[in-house]
């Protein structure tokens, strides 16, 4: 099952942007920024009001427990705190958090 999701989701790692023109030292919510205003003529308005909805969860608490983190300073030990967060305050399934941390 993992290795299928795993499959099914690998599309994702294809940079949204082309990485190796950004800044070394690009922030994690400046990148946030340029992904989400990318993303602003490519989705739905639905889709994409959705997106600011979930971003600002985001920012708040990477300003909140990171803040200034460049992006290449985001590690798997950041998104699980993150994503643990976010667990324990509702805002994503456990289904999810488990899935993320395989």
């Amino acid at each position: 099952m993992v290795v299928s999701v795993i499959k099914k989701y690998s599309y994702l790692e294809d940079a949204p942007l082309n990485t190796a023109a950004l800044p070394l030292e690009i922030t994690l919510l400046e990148y946030l920024d340029i992904w989400l205003e990318q993303k602003k003529t490519e989705v739905e308005t639905a889709t994409y009001e959705s997106y600011q909805y979930r971003s600002r969860g985001i920012v708040r608490f990477f300003e909140k427990y990171y803040p200034g983190i460049k992006l290449r300073d985001v590690s798997s030990a950041v998104l699980s705190r993150f994503f643990t967060y976010q667990l324990k305050h509702g805002k994503i399934s456990p289904a999810f958090h488990t899935i993320c941390s395989i």
